[in-house]
């Protein structure tokens, strides 16, 4: 400004800071924020419904039964475009966009982001693998486990893990050399994820993509290549098989017999 104070906008709040000051004081812009483009909603063992907004940097809870709803701040320091959420321990876990980062927050507790305490920001897996484009689950195991597109300008993906009981992270980058991962299901006993041709910044590329099994303990029991051109979207394990979407159509998986079923 003219009389040398910087003013700023973060995420959902704007500041105002004079000079000589380190710590910007935050105020609520003040209006209601508003909706935008739902990214992606999960339930809460409270049957609250939670959600997060495309662009917005910020999540979400509804109340089916009373209406009532609630919008956060800005839950990471970095982007925080939130792809992945679930719950465990009554915890709900975040995977966001641009930064690579894991984030953790208890709705039972005040929020403090600034402080990083209330989300809680976890360890990053960027700026190797930036966009969680596979979304989230909860594993067998228990654990918080993501589908990662790599950064800018370089095809490829990863798979992270977070501990849900000590919040640490591991990562397995490059299951699929090259490949994206963009669908990413579990059930009790696997996880199941399929890859794509995709780049952030890139054009997409043709070859052939994957259908793959993940044990949490064993990592990779089975990879299958599906013929160059065909496009693998998401997957959804339910009953006794897993479903995959392979262009227009619908693939079924049985995970029993490790092999594909008649459609």
């Amino acid at each position: 400004l003219q009389d040398g104070r910087l003013f700023g906008v973060r995420g959902q709040e704007y500041f105002v800071m004079a000079p000589g000051e380190t710590r910007p004081p935050l105020h609520q812009i003040p209006t209601e924020r508003p909706p935008t483009r739902i990214h992606t909603i999960t339930a809460a063992p409270d049957g609250k419904i939670w959600g997060s907004c495309g662009f917005g940097q910020t999540i979400f809870s509804c109340d089916p039964v009373t209406g009532a709803y609630w919008n956060s701040n800005a839950v990471c320091d970095q982007g925080g475009e939130v792809y992945g959420m679930a719950f465990a321990h009554e915890r709900l876990y975040l995977s966001a966009y641009s930064g690579g980062d894991h984030v953790v927050y208890d709705p039972t507790q005040p929020w403090d982001q600034v402080n990083n305490q209330n989300p809680h920001t976890l360890a990053s897996v960027g700026p190797a693998l930036i966009r969680p484009e596979a979304n989230s689950v909860i594993g067998p195991d228990g654990h918080f486990w993501t589908g990662w597109m790599a950064e800018y300008g370089r095809y490829g993906g990863g798979l992270s893990r977070v501990n849900t009981e000590t919040g640490a992270v591991d990562v397995w980058p490059e299951p699929v050399p090259g490949q994206p991962i963009v669908g990413l299901a579990a059930d009790q006993h696997y996880l199941y994820f399929t890859t794509g041709g995709s780049g952030n910044g890139l054009s997409p590329k043709v070859e052939p993509f994957h259908f793959v099994v993940w044990s949490p303990t064993e990592e990779k029991i089975w990879d299958a290549p599906f013929a160059a051109g065909q496009r693998l979207g998401r997957v959804c394990a339910t009953g006794n098989s897993v479903v995959v979407v392979m262009d227009e159509t619908l693939q079924l998986f049985d995970p029993r017999a490790m092999g594909w079923q008649q459609t």
